[in-house]
C-alpha cells in the first residue's frame, strides 16, 4: 500500500507539472514527502537552525561510526512534519533484529540528545520522539527479547493478566526493580557509548553541522565526501 501510495503521488506530481513522463524525480519528491513528511517554512531563528543542524548531525555520525547501524541517505533542516529536521536511513533489508543491531539504534537515537548536551552544555525537547525509541527498545531488550544480562532468559512483556481496562503484573515487586533497574542501566551505558563517540569525532560533527547549515539538505554522495568515510 506504501509503494502504491508513492506511485500515485508521483504520478499527480507529474500531472499537475504537465509532464508526460514520470520520472526519478517524482518518484523521489514522493517517496521522502511519504517517509519524511511534508516540507515546512524554513526556521526563521539562527539559533534553532544550528541546534538543529547539530542535533541532526548527532543522529547521522553515530548511525555512520557505529557498525550495525542502518544506513544514512539523507539528512536535512528543513522542517518536515512535525520535525524540525530529519536524518533518514535506508532500513536493512532483514527484519531480524540483533542484540547489537538493537543497540546500535538505541545509539543512533541517542545521537541527537548527545550531540546537544555536547556542543551547547544544554538540552532542548526535540528529543522527545528519539527518547521514546529508546525506552521501547531498551525494555522490549530486557523484558521481551531475553537479551538482557540479569533478568536473562525470560519473557516479561506479556506476563500480565487483563482486566477490565486494567493489567495485573503476574511477577514480583523485586523483579520489576531488577527490570527497572538493567532497563536504565542499558540506557545510561549506551548514551555514555554514544557521547565518547562524538567526544572522539567532535571534527566530523563540526564539518556535518556546518555542511547542514550552508546547504540544509545532505544526500549520501555529499556525506560521504564531507566525512571522507565509506559507509554501507
Amino acid at each position: 500500500s506504501d509503494l502504491a501510495h508513492i506511485c500515485n503521488e508521483a504520478a499527480l506530481k507529474a500531472a499537475i507539472e504537465n509532464c508526460s513522463e514520470i520520472n526519478h524525480s517524482y518518484f523521489t519528491q514522493a517517496f521522502e514527502r511519504k517517509v519524511l513528511g511534508m516540507k515546512r517554512p524554513p526556521l526563521a531563528s539562527y539559533e534553532d537552525r544550528k541546534l538543529t543542524a547539530y542535533h541532526e548531525a548527532g543522529h547521522a555520525l553515530v548511525a555512520i561510526l557505529t557498525p550495525g547501524a542502518d544506513a544514512v541517505f539523507k539528512i536535512t533542516i528543513t522542517p518536515r512534519g512535525q520535525s524540525l529536521g530529519v536524518t533518514a536511513f535506508t532500513p536493512s533489508e532483514s527484519s531480524n533484529y540483533s542484540r547489537k543491531r538493537l543497540l546500535a539504534r538505541i545509539c543512533v537515537a541517542l545521537g541527537g540528545r548527545a550531540a546537544e548536551d555536547l556542543l551547547f552544555d544544554d538540552v532542548t525537547v526535540g528529543a522527545a520522539d528519539d527518547l521514546r525509541t529508546v525506552t521501547d527498545l531498551a525494555t522490549k531488550i530486557v523484558t521481551q527479547f531475553g537479551m538482557g544480562k540479569s533478568i536473562g532468559q525470560m519473557n516479561y512483556e506479556d506476563n500480565r493478566r487483563k482486566g477490565y481496562g486494567s493489567s495485573e503484573r503476574l511477577y514480583s515487586e523485586e523483579t520489576a526493580r531488577e527490570i527497572d533497574k538493567e532497563t536504565q542501566e542499558l540506557v545510561d551505558k549506551m548514551y555514555k557509548r554514544t557521547r565518547k563517540l562524538l567526544e572522539d569525532n567532535l571534527d566530523k560533527l563540526h564539518r556535518l553541522a556546518q555542511a547542514l547549515l550552508e546547504k540544509e539538505t545532505l544526500e549520501k554522495h555529499e556525506i560521504k565526501e564531507l566525512l571522507q568515510l565509506e559507509y554501507h
